[in-house]
C-alpha cells in the first residue's frame, strides 16, 4: 500500500492540470515552467501508484481514479488555504506584545519618548520594557527586540543594525568633597570604585583601571546600579557611561574618556520576531531616532 502524499505542490499541481485541461495551461496558472508542471504530475503518479491521466495530442484527461481523487484534493486546497490565512494574521497580530529589553546604561528618557511616540501610533500594539543587564537570549525565545553594548554581534542568525556608540567617564557625587579631577593627570590624591563583573562596560573599566594605582580602589561594584549607589555616597569616584551618569541628578561628570573607549550599540531582533510587521515598525522608529538624536 503507498503512503499518503505529503507534497503539496504535488497535489496542487494536479488541481491545476485537471482545471485547465493542460501542463502548459497549468503551469501559466501556478507561475512555473511546463516541465516543472509534468515533473510534478509524473511524481505524483509514480506516488500514488495510479496513473491520473490520459495524455493525447489534445491534451491532459482525468482518468476515473483522478476524479475520485479531486474532491480530497480541494479539500486540502482550502485546508492549506486557511492554514496560510491564519498563520498570516497571527504573524501580523498587531495585538501581540513587543519585548524590548535594553542594558540599564542604554536605557534613557529618549528610550522612552521612542517607545511613547511607537505606542501613539500603533495604540493597539502593548510595548514590554525590560532594562537588565543579564544576557537576553533572542534565539532561545527571551525577547523580541533587544539592545547589546558590545564590539561585535557574534550569532549571524539574528537579525542587527549598529545605531552608534555608547561613551563614558569618570563621574563623582556632587556631595563629594575637596575639587574633583578635570584630567587624568589629576587623579593621585582620589579613591575609586571599579568594576568586578560580567555584565559591566569592561573599555571603561580597563581605561579608569591603566590611569589609577591598585591601592587607590577602594570599592569594587558588580553592576551599574551598585556603581551609581557607591558613587553617590561621595567618599569615591567611578566610572559610568554618559547615558547613565549624566542622567542621574545626584552625580556629576569629572572628564569623559577618550573616543577610543567607546562601545557600539546595536539594536538586535529575533528571527521569528522580524516577521511581524509590528516589530519591524518599532526597530525602524527606534533606529532613525537613536541616529538622529546622535545617542
Amino acid at each position: 500500500m503507498k503512503s499518503a502524499p505529503d507534497n503539496w505542490s504535488n497535489i496542487r499541481a494536479f488541481l491545476a492540470v485537471v482545471r485547465t485541461g493542460s501542463t502548459l495551461a497549468a503551469s501559466r496558472e501556478l507561475g512555473v515552467t511546463q516541465p516543472t508542471v509534468a515533473r510534478r504530475i509524473d511524481e505524483f503518479e509514480h506516488e500514488l501508484g495510479l496513473t491520473l491521466f490520459d495524455r493525447d495530442t489534445r491534451g491532459f484527461h482525468p482518468t476515473p481514479q483522478a476524479r475520485k481523487l479531486l474532491e480530497n484534493a480541494e479539500n486540502v486546497e482550502v485546508a492549506v488555504r486557511s492554514f496560510g490565512t491564519l498563520a498570516a494574521k497571527l504573524s501580523d497580530d498587531a495585538s501581540q506584545v513587543i519585548r524590548f529589553s535594553a542594558p540599564v546604561a542604554a536605557i534613557s528618557d529618549r528610550i522612552y519618548d521612542v517607545i511613547a511616540e511607537f505606542r501613539a501610533a500603533h495604540p493597539e500594539t502593548p510595548v514590554e520594557v525590560t532594562p537588565t543587564n543579564r544576557f537576553v537570549d533572542l534565539m532561545g525565545g527571551d525577547g523580541d527586540i533587544t539592545l547589546r553594548i558590545t564590539p561585535q554581534i557574534r550569532d549571524d542568525k539574528l537579525i542587527c543594525r549598529k545605531l552608534g556608540v555608547l561613551s563614558g567617564g569618570l563621574y563623582a557625587s556632587r556631595d563629594y568633597p575637596g575639587p574633583l579631577p578635570s584630567g587624568p593627570d589629576q587623579l593621585g590624591r582620589h579613591k575609586f570604585a571599579v568594576f568586578d563583573g560580567q555584565n559591566v562596560p569592561h573599555a571603561l573599566n580597563d581605561w579608569l583601571r591603566e590611569l589609577i594605582r591598585p591601592d587607590q580602589v577602594a570599592a569594587k561594584c558588580f553592576d551599574l546600579g551598585s556603581m551609581v549607589a557607591t558613587i553617590g555616597i561621595g567618599e569615591v569616584l567611578g566610572p559610568l557611561p554618559r547615558s547613565l551618569g549624566d542622567k542621574t541628578k545626584n552625580l556629576t561628570a569629572c572628564f569623559h574618556a577618550p573616543v577610543s573607549m567607546s562601545v557600539p550599540v546595536w539594536i538586535v531582533i529575533s528571527p521569528a520576531a522580524y516577521r511581524r510587521q509590528n516589530v519591524r515598525a518599532l526597530a525602524k522608529l527606534m533606529v532613525k531616532r537613536y541616529r538622529s538624536l546622535g545617542w
